[in-house]
This record gives C-alpha cells, structure tokens and sequence, in this order.
C-alpha cells in the first residue's frame, strides 16, 4: 500500500512540474491552478507516508524525487526555487550511500526523528513556494500580505530543506558510529 501511495505521489509530482513548466511557457493560468494543485496534492501524499521507510534504494530515490520534483515546477518561475530540489537531491544522495553503509554492516534498520522532521519540513517548504506560481499569473500576491519577495521565499525553503537534511544525515551517521 505504502509503495502505490508512493507511486501515485511521484505521478502527481510529476503532473505537477510539466503542467507549471507548460503554463509557464504558455502564459495561461488554467495549466498552473491544476499543476499547483496536483503538487499540494503530492506534498500531503508526503505528509501522510511521513512516518513510513522504504527499504528498497529504489523506494527511496522515488520518495526522494516526488519530493525535489514540484520544487523544480515552481523554479519555472522563480530560478532560486531549484535552491530546493538541489538540496533534496543531495540529501537523497547522500542518505543511499548511509543505508548501503548500514547493510554491508549488517545494522539493523531503524526510524529516525530526523527523518520524519526533514520530510516535514521539505514538505511544508514545498508548499510555501507553491504561491509563486500563482501570484505570477493571477492577482493573488501573497508576497505583499507577507512582505517578502519570491527570491528571498526561495532562499529561506531552500535553507530550512538543507538544515533538515543535515538533521537526518546527522542521525543516520550517529547510528552507523554505534553499529
């Protein structure tokens, strides 16, 4: 169940980033709405199966790609957004080689509170870029009602998904140490 929940999360990430990518390119709000809302729909996905772990590398590289994905949707928009997706990808990267590590020393597998933080976190950084988009086409500007400016949005999603990860790859070390 967890890993068709998983599947139907990378659909919607990705039917998210190529509808933001085509309303971009196109200048049309109808592509936009469906993609923002195809990538809360992918983030909640992601709130849900917060607590779940993938054993599979494969599982994980999907979870870890329905992640960055929307983030690369909304870059379309505001390039500081891939701020996001770049620090996702190498938290991914990063957290493969940990759990290869922990296999070849027979550790046992374990749930880490900075995993389910990070996810969290990644997720609701996610959904705050989200108004981006629609405040680029539509008269919605969430920018003025919280005085601040998409690119400095961008930097602070971006800064909050690398401390996370940071967060969970320092929990993961401290585990292998202990093994």
């Amino acid at each position: 169940m967890a890993s068709r929940l998983l599947h139907f999360r990378l659909t919607f990430a990705t039917i998210a980033m190529l509808a933001m990518f085509a309303g971009a390119l196109l200048e049309t709000v109808w592509l936009i709405v469906p993609g923002v809302a195809a990538a809360a729909v992918s983030e909640v996905m992601g709130l849900v199966q917060s607590r779940v772990r993938f054993p599979s590398p494969l599982e994980r590289s999907l979870r870890g790609a329905s992640e960055s994905i929307p983030a690369l949707g909304v870059a379309a928009f505001e390039p500081w957004a891939i701020g996001v997706t770049v620090a996702v990808v190498i938290y991914v990267l990063m957290a493969n080689g940990m759990n290869t590590i922990m296999v070849a020393r027979n550790a046992e597998p374990k749930r880490y509170p900075g995993e389910t933080l990070r996810r969290w976190l990644t997720a609701l950084a996610t959904l705050s870029l989200l108004w981006i988009p629609l405040s680029a086409t539509t008269d919605l500007n969430v920018g003025v009602m919280l005085q601040t400016t998409p690119p400095a949005m961008a930097v602070v999603a971006a800064a909050v998904v690398a401390l996370a990860g940071m967060r969970a790859l320092l929990d993961m070390w401290f585990h292998i140490r202990k093994a």
